[in-house]
C-alpha cells in the first residue's frame, strides 16, 4: 500500500501526535478508565508497530552495505538512549507537578518528540525524492 517504511513512519508519527494532543486535553475526571486505557493501548500499538520498521529506511536512503552495521549501531544508540533517562525525567515532572498537570506535561513532551519524528521522516522523504529525480 505505502511501499515505503518512511512514509508509514510519518503517518504513524502524525497519528501519535494527534492522539497524544487530544488525549492530553480530554476531561480525565469524567472520561472513564476504559476509554483512557483504550487510548493508551492504541498509542502503544502504534509506537510498537513503528519500532518494527525503524531500520527499514536505511535501505531506502541507500546506506552502503559496508557500513550498514555501523549505521544501525549508531541509530540504536541514538534511538534507545532516551529510554535510559526519560523515566527519571518523567518521574521528576510528576513529582513537581501535582495531579493531572504533570501527566499533561509528560504527554505534551511525547507529542513534541512525535512532531520531531514527523519532521525527520519528511526530511528523509524529501531526500529520497531528490535522489530519485536526479537518477
Amino acid at each position: 500500500m505505502l511501499h515505503s517504511a518512511t512514509k508509514y513512519l510519518r503517518i504513524a508519527f502524525t497519528a501519535v501526535t494527534v492522539v497524544l494532543v487530544v488525549f492530553t486535553f480530554l476531561p480525565h475526571q469524567s472520561m472513564g478508565i476504559i476509554l483512557g486505557m483504550a487510548i493508551s493501548l492504541g498509542i502503544s500499538a502504534i509506537v510498537y508497530s513503528m519500532r518494527a520498521i525503524f531500520f527499514a529506511p536505511m535501505d531506502e536512503v541507500d546506506v552502503p552495505r559496508e557500513i550498514t552495521g555501523s549505521a544501525m549501531s549508531l541509530g540504536s544508540f541514538v534511538g534507545y538512549l532516551p529510554g535510559a533517562f526519560m523515566y527519571a525525567v518523567y518521574g521528576g515532572i510528576l513529582d513537581n507537578f501535582e495531579g493531572i498537570a504533570g501527566y499533561r506535561i509528560v504527554f505534551l513532551i511525547m507529542a513534541v518528540f512525535a512532531v520531531c519524528g514527523i519532521l525527520l521522516s519528511s526530511y528523509i522523504l524529501s531526500l529520497m525524492k531528490k535522489a530519485k529525480a536526479a537518477a
